[in-house]
């Protein structure tokens, strides 16, 4: 419900945010309340519309040659920490 509840509310959101319409954002999910502001502020980070971290990783895959998720993920967590504004790219082959 997670997933399928982001999706819908950035589908909804990011055009009207794009246009510049609208000063308040809301995220429902089926989560607790702290997981609506991460999903907010990661929406807003990906429109370019409020500053700090970005990582993108590689999708997994058979040339996934490590464990990803976990790397990724502690990576996300390192990147949010330092509040800089950074993208950083987690990629890993054989």
């Amino acid at each position: 419900m997670r997933l399928s509840g982001a999706v819908r509310s950035t589908a909804a959101l990011a055009p009207l945010l794009m246009d510049g319409i609208g000063d308040t954002l809301r995220i429902s999910l089926s989560a607790p309340p702290v997981e609506e502001v991460r999903a907010a502020r990661v929406l807003l980070r990906a429109l370019g519309l409020r500053p700090g971290g970005v990582v993108i990783s590689c999708p997994t895959c058979g040339r996934t040659g490590a464990e990803l998720i976990p790397i990724a993920e502690r990576v996300e967590r390192l990147v949010e920490s330092l509040g800089l504004n950074l993208v950083v790219a987690v990629m890993v082959a054989r």
